[in-house]
């Protein structure tokens, strides 16, 4: 694969994780504290709402994820068998690993927990529950936290990676 092309599909990469995990932190950083002057129920609703907003932003994130990384993988294969051999090699699989606790996370927010909000959001209006809404809102600050943590550390094992991928690295 020609060098340009190479730099274009790792760059492509790299700023379709960082779109995926930065969407992420902007939402639990800027817009969730702004939607609690709302009020519960409202913010509830408002947040699942925007959520699906996201949501395209991340299938965009990881269908490019997907494509670049499966291509990396293809142009590389010969290189990655004795690569498990090396500590980048764990590196590596930590990583996918940890994309897989990613892409899970992902998949149980947008068919779980965000229709959860949205009809907890719609029973709310018409009989408001702040027991259960404080109980969905819970459910989605920690599996947040979680997509966090984990997406900081993806990111942070992919810049691992790079350094020990160099020559002498």
């Amino acid at each position: 694969m020609p060098a340009f092309l190479g730099g274009l599909l790792g760059t492509l990469h790299v700023l379709s994780a960082v779109a995926w995990v930065g969407s992420v932190i902007y939402h639990f950083v800027a817009v969730r504290p702004a939607l609690r002057l709302l009020g519960e129920g409202r913010a509830l609703g408002m947040e699942a709402r925007t959520a699906a907003r996201y949501t395209m932003v991340t299938w965009v994130s990881l269908g490019l994820l997907a494509i670049t990384g499966f291509i990396a993988v293809a142009t590389h294969w010969a290189a990655l068998s004795p690569l498990l051999a090396r500590p980048a090699g764990l590196v590596l699989l930590l990583k996918l690993a940890l994309v897989a606790v990613l892409s899970g996370i992902f998949l149980l927010q947008t068919y779980g927990y965000d229709p959860f909000a949205r009809r907890v959001f719609r029973a709310s209006q018409d009989a408001f529950n702040p027991p259960r809404i404080r109980e969905a809102a819970a459910d989605r600050n920690t599996l947040f936290i979680i997509y966090i943590v984990t997406g900081v550390l993806v990111i942070a094992l992919s810049v691992a990676l790079s350094g020990l991928l160099r020559p002498g690295g």
